[in-house]
């Protein structure tokens, strides 16, 4: 645990790989998280609507799922650390850009978690 989503719309230029690192640096450095507990993954929306008729806006959207146990004052923090990362990793673009950022709680008591050591 964290789980990190990054989407973005198909007409923003980001790099994934590259954005995706910076954000696991804003988790680790939080000090809140061990280095193998975090994942995180990108996707690309091909079919987009911003509005009624808007397909000209870029998008990019992360979704940080927590444990529950988390002060709403350190849920904040991280996510004006995430969004201000993203937008360093997005930078400028030819067309108008929203960046959001949502923190989500998962129940302790239902999560399971397993890892399976490499094949001999």
């Amino acid at each position: 645990m964290p789980h990190l989503h990054l989407s973005h719309t198909a007409n923003l230029a980001v790099d994934a790989d590259a954005a995706l690192a910076a954000l696991n640096r804003v988790l680790l450095e939080s000090g809140l998280f061990q280095a193998a507990d975090i994942k995180s993954r990108a996707q690309v929306f091909e079919h987009y609507l911003v509005g009624a008729d808007d397909r000209h806006t870029a998008y990019a959207h992360i979704t940080l799922w927590l444990l529950s146990g988390r002060s709403e004052a350190v849920r904040a923090l991280l996510a004006q650390q995430l969004l201000a990362a993203l937008q360093h990793s997005v930078g400028r673009s030819a067309t108008a850009v929203q960046l959001t950022v949502d923190i989500q709680e998962m129940a302790r008591s239902v999560y399971a978690k397993a890892v399976l050591p490499p094949a001999p």
